[in-house]
């Protein structure tokens, strides 16, 4: 079940903050090909590969570093992922990968000095992470 405060992605044991917005994508993974009349010939391998992507319009410094540290280091690469599932509309578990992890430092939320060192940091906007199932 989904914890409160709107937190709907739990990685290992650390609920992610409340995301700005949420996207499921659902992938069905196929060998196919096109015959000699170009109609197409496909073996499903793979249906239901799950993947989210999390977005963030601020976190906070803090926020930040503890989410960027649930992946690093080789054997933090895959992970225990509880997260919203909206073709199944529950609370879903599945080993993911971690995907890009952006944040947009052209949006750095900070404050400079008249020579262009910061003075004060408040933490980064448009944060984004994807999660694929493995």
């Amino acid at each position: 079940m989904a914890s409160d405060n709107g937190k709907i992605v739990k990685v290992a044991t650390t609920w992610l903050p409340a995301p700005s917005s949420y996207k499921m994508t659902s992938t069905t993974v196929v060998d196919s090909s096109r015959d000699t009349k170009g109609y197409v010939t496909a073996t499903v391998i793979r249906s239901g590969i799950r993947k989210v992507e999390i977005t963030w319009k601020f976190l906070t410094q803090a926020q930040f570093t503890t989410i960027a540290s649930l992946f690093e280091g080789d054997d933090k690469f895959i992970n225990s992922v509880m997260y919203f599932d909206t073709i199944t509309g529950q609370m879903e578990t599945k080993n993911m990968y971690v995907g890009d992890r952006v944040s947009d430092t052209a949006e750095l939320v900070a404050n400079f000095d008249g020579n262009g060192q910061i003075t004060s940091f408040n933490g980064y906007a448009n944060v984004k992470l994807s999660l694929i199932e493995v």
